[in-house]
Parts: C-alpha cells; sequence; structure tokens
C-alpha cells in the first residue's frame, strides 16, 4: 500500500499574527472595557447620539445617565486605535458584540462574542486574524493557546491541542479537498499514530515520525 503524500503546506503554516492572539484572551481585554467619560444626562430613557470626546475618541449610539447604554459603537482615537460595536450596559460592554483592533505586530484582529460586565466570556469567543478564525479557544494560565479550533482561509481546519502556537497533542485536520486525518501532533507534524482519509480511498492508519507514515496497518 502507497504512503499518503504530506499534507499540503499552506495549511501547515502558522496564521499571520496568530502568537499575538495570546494577548486577546478574555483577561487581556480590560482597556476597552469600561470607558465613563461625560456624556449627556437623560435620566429617562437611552437615546441616541454622536459624541466626540477630548482625546478624538468617537461614541455613536444610545446612553442613560451619562453613561453607554443599549447599542452603540465606541472607537478609541490612537494611539492604541480599536473599537468596539454591540450592546452596553451601565457604560459596560453587555451582551452580543465585537472588538476590532491592531496588534503589534501590525497585523488586524476582531474578536466577536457574548460580554458580562465589560468582560468577553471566553466559551464564546470567536477570534479572527488575517481571514484566519480561532474558536472553542482554551488558555494556559500564562496566557498561552492549549486547545481551540483553526479555520484557515482555504476552508480547511483543525480542532485540538496546540503548544507554542503549534499543532501539538491530539487533534484534527480536515482539508478543503474532503481528506482528513485524526491523532497525534508534535511541532505541527504528524507524529505519533494516526489515521489520514481521503475520499474514494482506503484509510492509512499507523505510526507516524515528522509528517511521514512508518508503520502503516
Amino acid at each position: 500500500m502507497s504512503k499518503p503524500p504530506v499534507l499540503l503546506q499552506p495549511d501547515q503554516i502558522k496564521p499571520p499574527g496568530f502568537t499575538s492572539i495570546y494577548s486577546l484572551q478574555p483577561d487581556k481585554l480590560r482597556r476597552e472595557g469600561t470607558y465613563k467619560p461625560s456624556l449627556p444626562q437623560d435620566a429617562s430613557v437611552p437615546k441616541p447620539h454622536t459624541h466626540v470626546f477630548h482625546d478624538q475618541s468617537v461614541y455613536d449610539g444610545h446612553s442613560l445617565d451619562g453613561l453607554f447604554q443599549g447599542p452603540g459603537t465606541l472607537t478609541l482615537s490612537e494611539p492604541n486605535p480599536a473599537s468596539y460595536a454591540g450592546s452596553w450596559s451601565s457604560g459596560l460592554r453587555e451582551g452580543q458584540g465585537t472588538l476590532k483592533l491592531l496588534l503589534h505586530d501590525g497585523h488586524s484582529a476582531q474578536v466577536s462574542g457574548t460580554w458580562d460586565c465589560g468582560q468577553l466570556v471566553a466559551d464564546s469567543a470567536v477570534y479572527e486574524i488575517d481571514h484566519f478564525s480561532l474558536s472553542s479557544a482554551k488558555f494556559s494560565d500564562s496566557g498561552q493557546l492549549i486547545h481551540g479550533r483553526l479555520v484557515f482561509p482555504s476552508g480547511s481546519w483543525y480542532e485540538g491541542d496546540f503548544l507554542d502556537g503549534m499543532k501539538h497533542g491530539q487533534g484534527t485536520w480536515h482539508g478543503s479537498d474532503g481528506s482528513s486525518y485524526t491523532g497525534e501532533y508534535k511541532q505541527d507534524l504528524r507524529h505519533g499514530y494516526g489515521v489520514f482519509t481521503r475520499p474514494n480511498e482506503p484509510n492509512y492508519a499507523g505510526n507516524w515520525t515528522q509528517d511521514a507514515l512508518t508503520d502503516c496497518s
């Protein structure tokens, strides 16, 4: 039985800015969480308006008692440009919303999900960086991504364990051509026991060493 070819390299390349996603984990998103400048006071019902602050940040949406309330968009100015569009409650992000920002390495990113008291609910978060998306993300106490579902621009996806921004541990890769691999990874390569499948072909199961099938069963 012939051995399957190496997986296509484009889907093994780490996304641009991927390591920077660690800075986007829920407990790091506090700078844009609370922003309580002076807004028009109205103690009756939330009213829509546009307000430009002294630092040229702009809020376009509803407010109540001088605080963001209801739907609205806050666009922060330099030196750390960012924007949040979604629901607010008492000046804090609350409910569904999307935060867009520029990472320190120059790549654009956005985080969508459910917010509670200004903080992102981890299980709801979907991260997007330069057309790559990451969901179901879990982080270690030190802020390293350890598990998640990563979707590539090609439509291929990987769901499983990560280490230092690489596929490492148990995981499943599904290619845009219908091929798939489920098994062990080491530093982005298939390494250990795994099963490779391709449409209309037999499965390749066995032990892998640095992305090559060495013991086929």
